[in-house]
């Protein structure tokens, strides 16, 4: 599996919206360089830091 995948391939995986994760991503609870990271206008979402967020409940 990839570490990072753009925020559509994301939903299909986990079932979020992609209104909830720009709402993660808003109100600080995903750190940019951690859990996200924006490259050439798009958002790639870090998959074993959302797998320790959920784990970890922070």
């Amino acid at each position: 599996m990839t570490t990072y995948v753009l925020i559509c391939k994301f939903c299909e995986l986990t079932g979020y919206t992609p209104d909830a994760v720009q709402k993660l991503m808003a109100r600080g609870q995903w750190a940019q360089g951690i859990h996200y990271r924006k490259t050439a206008g798009r958002v790639f979402v870090n998959i074993p830091a959302y797998e320790r967020w959920v784990e970890n409940g922070s």
